[in-house]
């Protein structure tokens, strides 16, 4: 007879053990718990009057924990369950990563305090969380060096991201002790664009089919050569100045790789007809994966014109809170559901998360072009509320009892 305690039908319970059976519980679960405090804490501070006075700035304060801290926290859940695959070399014991997972979820969780108390405080977070990232990237470099495939593009790449993440992180540190706003910002954009959107986008690349290129070989990389080059160029654009020849090349790039999402994109739509959440899940953040680099083209084209980039921000958010979090629940939901034999984690209604989440965006991206700040909380309140029910239902799975099937 069977043992009921190994069929994926049997009554589910709770146990903290079960994150540490696989990696991808255990970033998982880290991810959304802080994923859903940030949204809190969001929420909370943008409240009329909620605080008097910001030891960080704010647009810093928030920018940085959303930019840097949920997303790698889900990368290295993802990474070390993916990778020793990819690479045909073990996976590392997943209690062994609880250091670098709790130093990220920790850190953040002091940064977000310190903005609110003291510039130190906020600092010794960032060190914190930057600590903890580079010893995933630590661990991937090690994974990668001892892999005898031939082919290990993609796994380089998301090592590469990791690493770039940590040092931007260790500069957000430095600069925030030393109160040097101007810095620190750049650092967090260096971070987001040079680690999170280089590892979507290498992700992507092996997992979504919308990142085909119609008619072009798989093994090109056609499309992943030319969104990887405007990752490139936008994570040095910070530091780099406003040279009319510069934003000209960062229009071109960026609208190059966001017509060609768009048109793997369409070409994946027609074909698939959206028929499942997933696939509409993986479309929605394909397009707006494209949509973001069109907006950073436009803002880069106009700064070259010698006019002020019409979209702030527009191109981060399409790409962080739309594409990045339409692809996250996507692609953490397909690896949820294959490793415990459950249900997609998207909801009994997807289509709520997915019309919170893209209203938000444009909520987001109104309040900046018109000038509307009283637009922020509304956007703060739909976005959060819907990715935070989502990452309560994946911190739920992770923290199940494991089954015969999710430990092997």
């Amino acid at each position: 007879m069977a043992d009921p305690a190994a069929s994926p039908l049997s009554p589910a319970r709770w146990q903290l053990q079960s994150l540490l059976a696989q990696p991808w519980r255990l970033g998982f679960a880290a991810g959304a718990t802080l994923l859903a405090l940030a949204g809190a804490w969001w929420i909370a501070v943008l409240v009329p009057g909620a605080v008097p006075r910001w030891a960080v700035p704010r647009p810093l304060a928030h920018g940085a924990v959303m930019a840097l801290g949920p997303f790698p926290l889900f990368i290295g859940g993802f990474a070390f369950t993916a990778l020793p695959r990819w690479l045909r070399v073990p996976a590392p014991p997943t209690a062994s990563l609880l250091p670098a997972f709790g130093a990220q979820a920790i850190g953040w969780c002091v940064w977000l305090a310190g903005t609110l108390v003291a510039p130190a405080f906020a600092a010794v977070g960032a060190a914190i969380a930057a600590a903890g990232l580079a010893d995933l990237a630590r661990r991937a470099v090690r994974q990668v060096r001892a892999s005898d495939k031939p082919d290990r593009l993609h796994p380089a790449l998301i090592a590469a991201a990791l690493a770039a993440g940590a040092v931007a992180t260790a500069v957000l540190a430095a600069a925030t002790a030393l109160q040097r706003w101007d810095v620190a910002g750049a650092a967090v954009l260096t971070g987001f664009w040079g680690c999170v959107a280089a590892v979507f986008t290498v992700a992507a690349d092996r997992l979504v089919p919308a990142f085909d290129l119609p008619g072009a070989s798989r093994r090109a990389h056609a499309l992943l050569a030319v969104v990887l080059a405007a990752v490139v160029l936008r994570a040095i654009a910070p530091w780099m100045g406003e040279h009319v020849a510069w934003l000209g090349l960062l229009a071109a790039v960026q609208g190059a790789a966001g017509l060609a999402i768009a048109a793997g994109a369409f070409a994946w739509q027609r074909a698939r007809h959206l028929r499942t959440p997933l696939v509409r899940a993986l479309f929605l953040g394909s397009c707006w994966f494209a949509a973001g680099w069109l907006l950073g083209a436009f803002n880069a084209a106009s700064r070259a014109a010698g006019h002020a980039a019409p979209l702030p921000l527009a191109d981060v958010h399409a790409l962080g809170a739309g594409a990045f979090s339409l692809l996250l629940a996507g692609m953490a939901s397909q690896v949820v559901a294959a490793h415990t034999a459950r249900p997609l984690v998207l909801g009994a209604r997807p289509a709520w998360l997915f019309a919170a989440v893209q209203g938000a965006v444009l909520l987001r991206i109104a309040a900046a072009a018109f000038a509307l700040p009283f637009l922020l909380l509304p956007a703060a309140v739909l976005w959060s509320a819907s990715l935070g029910a989502w990452a309560f239902r994946i911190v739920h799975e992770a923290a199940l009892a494991t089954t015969a099937r999710a430990r092997h």
